[in-house]
């Protein structure tokens, strides 16, 4: 509206005009309130998907040094089972030690699949 025009008005239409902008003002400001509230509940979200990010590789690192473990434990039982064997074939035939190499290999190689399982877990 020109200025001309805003002063033909008379003060009932100059009112309304101001009323609807008031209602006009109350819209954005409710607008820009929500707008403000989603973009803070955007802020969080991504700030805690940092944080599980964190966690998650914090408890990889508890999965890498619990296979060291399982990998160390697994050779002192490979390295314990050539010991038992030596031991073991001086006192035995060669029949019976040939059959305590297949129980431990059956052994450990139920080991490893167990120790791939919980991994795969």
């Amino acid at each position: 509206m020109s200025d001309k025009q805003l002063r033909k008005l008379n003060r009932k239409e100059l009112l309304e005009i101001l009323v609807s902008q008031a209602k006009l003002i109350e819209e954005l400001e409710s607008d820009l309130e929500n707008t403000k509230k989603e973009l803070n509940d955007k802020k969080l979200k991504i700030k805690e998907a940092g944080s599980i990010a964190e966690a998650s590789m914090k408890l990889s690192g508890i999965f890498e040094k619990a296979q060291e473990v399982a990998d160390q434990y697994l050779n002192s039982i490979i390295e314990n089972k050539d010991i038992l064997v030596l031991e073991s074939s001086s006192k035995k035939g060669k029949e019976s030690k040939k059959s305590e190499l297949k129980v431990d290999d059956k052994m450990i190689s139920k080991i490893k699949k167990t120790r791939r399982r919980k991994i795969a877990a």
